[in-house]
């Protein structure tokens, strides 16, 4: 197939190709060094911080919108993971040169900026927001909505009580109409036919492959080529120094990548559905786990971290993989255009090591819903709330059989060892069992000889012990009163 060697996308409207070296940096550097547009500022280069948040909008290839405008951190998103987009900065909200939208107008009517730097990050983030319930027909927006929007941006001066309240007085229902402006039917059909033709750039010390059909990506990753779906965790590798990655295999443009199919009982998804793409999935069949979602991560990496790429990461302490694995999750592994499942528990086998044959790799995720008789109970410690890495979390799923037995189990806890582990040793002691005390005090026993927590910076051993430990005695506790009828 025919291939181009141009990242294509629209900028504030205006159509943008970016050729040759331009393709390596980030989204940031390109709009402050090549556009002049230094209203997204860089601060941490991590995604932390919010001061670089851009707006994006993205349609699958069928042309059926997935979403109104989102933002993401334009400092850990490499441009060519902007193709096919339309992007939407800061400068972009005015209606004129020097007018303000309603968010600025807002935002500064409350003296809600002193030194200006993370403003529009702010800005942006809350954009997100308005434009999201303009598209659902709201008129307000609540307090607990707007702190929820901004979780992902920092102020080190203004504190945060004026911005809420100058977010407080917005009408959504009034404010700028951004899909109409910057998604309109004429920018999707161009971006659109990009998105059909597949990407190859190739510089001096920079390569990028972004084919359109899954059964061509083992043929790039024989190349050595880097897989990269949301790039959250690569982009701030690349920024901090800490991979010499130069050639990278893009699955932005791969079909049904985006694909998500929810049934009577299972969840099937593709390799480059995000976190927020899912919990939106699954917040009416599967409330707890969509939840769960909500302490994650901020807005903005949610809207790019895809939940394929967090079970490739293999990090012992990556959030979805405890709770994908107590859902009986099956990882759909390709290569070429064969296929093969593999129970995610058997996916690791060491630190950050995949059961992957060379040329192989993750197309798909399929995981269980539970039922009535099912209560699913998850756990993250951290030592902030929001957007923090975890020092340990984990997942229980207990179905209730005949009797008030345990009918099964399901337990898988990270942040103890090298991998995410099953705990095999409880599921058995629980498999058939009735709740009691003497069960509790017997597999939180069993739970500790199956661990080997290390100390860091996040927490000590004994720490990660007491936590753990302490969950899974009060989840059970709980689930045995529940099934007497009693509140714990």
């Amino acid at each position: 197939m025919k291939s181009r060697n141009t990242t294509t996308f629209f900028l504030n409207g205006e159509k943008t190709a970016v050729t040759g070296a331009d393709n390596s940096l980030m989204l940031a550097d390109y709009l402050r060094e090549r556009r002049g547009l230094v209203g997204t500022k860089i601060v941490c280069a991590e995604g932390d911080c919010g001061a670089c948040t851009v707006l994006v909008t993205k349609k699958s290839r069928d042309g059926k919108k997935s979403s109104a405008f989102q933002s993401i951190n334009s400092c850990i998103a490499r441009v060519p993971q902007l193709d096919g987009l339309s992007v939407v900065t800061v400068e972009g909200l005015s209606q004129e040169q020097h007018s303000q939208c309603s968010v600025q107008k807002a935002v500064y009517e409350a003296h809600g900026s002193q030194c200006g730097f993370c403003t529009p990050g702010f800005i942006m983030a809350l954009s997100e927001l308005v434009d999201r319930r303009k598209q659902s027909g709201h008129s307000n927006l609540s307090e607990k909505e707007i702190k929820n929007a901004l979780t992902g941006n920092l102020c080190r001066c203004t504190g945060y009580d004026a911005i809420i309240r100058g977010a407080s007085s917005i009408n959504p229902s009034q404010a700028e109409d951004l899909e109409k402006r910057y998604c309109s039917k004429q920018i999707e059909r161009e971006l659109q036919g990009v998105r059909k033709t597949p990407l190859v750039i190739e510089t001096e010390h920079f390569s990028l492959a972004a084919p359109t059909r899954a059964s061509e990506v083992t043929t790039w990753l024989k190349k050595g080529y880097r897989p990269l779906s949301g790039g959250t965790d690569f982009g701030v590798q690349v920024n901090k120094f800490k991979t010499d990655d130069t050639k990278v295999l893009s699955l932005h443009l791969v079909e049904k990548a985006d694909v998500i199919t929810v049934s009577s009982n299972r969840v099937s998804i593709g390799v480059r559905v995000t976190f927020a793409e899912l919990r939106r999935a699954i917040e009416k069949r599967f409330p707890e786990f969509a939840s769960y979602l909500d302490i994650f991560a901020s807005p903005q990496i949610k809207n790019t971290a895809s939940v394929v790429g967090n079970i490739a990461n293999g990090s012992p302490i990556g959030d979805s993989i405890p709770a994908l694995m107590a859902c009986d999750a099956i990882v759909v592994i390709q290569s070429g255009a064969k296929k093969r499942k593999l129970e995610l528990s058997k996916l690791y086998l060491g630190y950050r090591k995949l059961a992957l044959k060379r040329g192989e790799w993750i197309s798909g995720i399929e995981f269980q819903i539970p039922d009535k008789k099912t209560t699913v109970q998850f756990l993250k410690s951290s030592q902030r709330k929001d957007l923090d890495i975890s020092a340990v979390n984990g997942a229980l799923w207990i179905e209730r059989g005949a009797g008030g037995k345990i009918s099964k189990a399901r337990l898988a806890v990270g942040g103890v060892g090298a991998t995410v582990l099953r705990i095999a040793a409880v599921e058995e002691k629980l498999q058939g069992a009735k709740l009691s005390a003497d069960l509790r005090a017997s597999v939180v026993e069993a739970l500790q000889k199956s661990i080997t927590p290390l100390s860091d910076v996040r927490g000590t051993s004994a720490f990660r012990r007491v936590i753990v430990g302490n969950w899974l005695n009060e989840t059970l506790k709980k689930i045995e009163f529940e099934a007497r009828g009693v509140r714990s």
